[in-house]
């Protein structure tokens, strides 16, 4: 049963964003390292060879095989696995009973959140090609600018693909081609930079959530926490990044492992959007 409440009033970070942001840097890195690393899949020459062949739609029905070839950067894994274990760390220090999250539950979760990673990346690669592919590549007629459109758009979502095709075709009335190239492609670099800033931000945060959810189950397998008189409280945080429906919910409770109703959708928890910094708490009944 849900039970609102009123809301809090914007406070600092909460601990667990400070644990997300400690770990941001190199979770970004390590995202952006798998972005650039599957923009390498795909030359221009490769590119050009597809648009003279009339290939494109076997471009983009492939293109999730790229993603299962280079998988996420070696390192991510490890990485998430670190924002875990300081999230467990951090869930754990409200327990008069010192102990930690047992080590195979907190891989596992690395391991599915990796996975997830790679799945949802490349489905929206596919999704970015094919929405600049049906757009017609912005009206650009030349094989060369074209494959150097679909290659620099790699990585990127479909927005920020967009956004770089506009660019491109404003650089060309007065710019050289060489101009037009070496322009668009620091443009196409920034732009990568930012959405692994963006998924970082998501990501961090979800791993400390995971760590901190998995401590207090194994906190109830140990007999640590009563889940019949447990309870979760949402923490809203008001930063920017909010949403109308994260505001909504700010201090309301359900039982312990029970859903929040998020807009249209039932979840677990935070975060409920990219970039989304909510909270959990716990509280218990008298």
């Amino acid at each position: 049963m849900i039970r609102p409440r009123p809301p809090r009033p914007a406070s600092r970070p909460t601990p667990l964003q400070a644990v997300a942001d400690s770990h941001l840097r190199a979770v970004a890195d390590s995202i952006h390292a798998a972005l650039r690393r599957v923009r390498r899949t795909l030359t221009i020459a490769d590119a050009e060879s597809q648009i003279i062949n009339g290939g494109l739609g076997s471009l983009t029905a492939d293109w999730s095989q790229f993603w299962t070839l280079t998988k996420a950067d070696p390192n991510y894994e490890a990485t998430y696995l670190s924002v875990v274990m300081d999230g467990a760390e951090l869930a754990s220090a409200q327990f008069q009973t010192a102990f930690t999250l047992v080590n195979p539950r907190a891989v596992q979760i690395a391991q599915t959140r990796a996975a997830e990673l790679v799945v949802g990346l490349s489905r929206d690669s596919a999704a970015t090609l094919n929405q600049t592919i049906a757009a017609g590549l912005g009206g650009v007629r030349d094989v060369r600018a074209s494959a150097r459109i679909l290659r620099d758009v790699v990585g990127l979502d479909p927005r920020r693909a967009q956004g770089l095709v506009t660019y491109r075709l404003g650089l060309s009335a007065n710019l050289s081609v060489a101009d037009v190239d070496r322009l668009t492609a620091t443009y196409s670099e920034r732009a990568l930079a930012q959405r692994a800033i963006t998924i970082a931000r998501t990501e961090t945060m979800r791993a400390a959530h995971d760590g901190q959810r998995a401590l207090w189950d194994e906190a109830i397998d140990q007999g640590l926490l009563d889940p019949s008189r447990t309870r979760t409280v949402w923490l809203y945080s008001d930063d920017g990044r909010g949403c109308d429906e994260c505001a909504a919910l700010d201090g309301t409770t359900v039982s312990i492992g029970d859903a929040y109703g998020h807009g249209e959708d039932m979840i677990d928890g935070p975060p409920a959007h990219p970039q989304c910094r909510c909270s959990l708490a716990l509280e218990f009944d008298n």
